[in-house]
């Protein structure tokens, strides 16, 4: 679950989103500010590993920070024992080494990354239990070491980015009156209530069109939507 918002606007109007924690060094760290029951709880219990990680995410798209897989371990049989979800800015940046001897390369490292490492520990790890029927969770950091995204912004998530049937339903209907996708994003929104209830950008239009002409070609571009309206 990865955001596109850029890092320059992180801590903007943040006095409501989360609460600051000063540390002993004069720096601080910072805690989402969301109701306790969303909040995981070290010692609950899921069916599966799929109910474990639809909890966090969920707590995350409230709470306003992004996370990626980490370590996964695995049983002979296949099945996973031990899974960690962490904060997207865990870990630091890493750089690539660059021929110091080419004039156009002189700077020793490259940034190879566009999300801003920043060490940070947060972070949720589940382990199946001794009878293997449930995963527990066993470890919980809820504490940040950077702010959080601002509610203005998180309709700009790239898992939110990903088109609702709804939306691609718009796209092909209008495929066969030629307007493109920057106009059909425009039309989606006036007659959706406006930008704010769009979560989809007009680069995912753009792409989704990209797609679609890629793959079919008009009498199958027809057919799909015939089915999709019938279906």
């Amino acid at each position: 679950m990865t955001l596109y918002v850029p890092s320059e606007i992180l801590g903007q109007d943040d006095s409501d989103i989360c609460e600051e924690i000063e540390l002993p060094d004069g720096g601080f760290n910072y805690k989402p500010i969301i109701g306790d029951f969303d909040i995981p709880k070290i010692g609950n219990k899921y069916g599966t590993l799929d109910d474990c990680i639809k909890m966090y995410e969920e707590y995350v798209e409230k709470a306003g920070f992004s996370i990626r897989p980490s370590t996964q371990n695995c049983l002979k049989s296949g099945i996973v024992e031990r899974k960690y979800l962490v904060c997207n800015r865990e870990g630091l940046a890493k750089g690539v080494n660059k021929d110091t001897m080419n004039e156009e390369t002189s700077d020793n490292q490259i940034r190879t990354s566009s999300i801003s490492r920043t060490g940070c520990m947060a972070r949720v790890k589940f382990k199946l239990n001794e009878s293997h029927t449930e995963y527990v969770l066993y470890d919980f950091v809820e504490e940040h070491n950077h702010t959080f995204i601002p509610v203005i912004y998180r309709n700009l998530t790239k898992k939110k980015n990903k088109l609702t049937h709804k939306e691609k339903m718009f796209m092909q209907q209008l495929g066969g009156t030629n307007i493109g996708a920057t106009r059909a994003h425009h039309l989606y929104a006036a007659t959706n209530g406006g930008y704010d209830e769009v979560d989809a950008t007009e680069t995912e239009f753009r792409n989704q069109t990209r797609d679609l002409n890629s793959h079919i070609d008009d009498s199958d571009a027809q057919m799909l939507i015939n089915k999709m309206e019938t279906g």
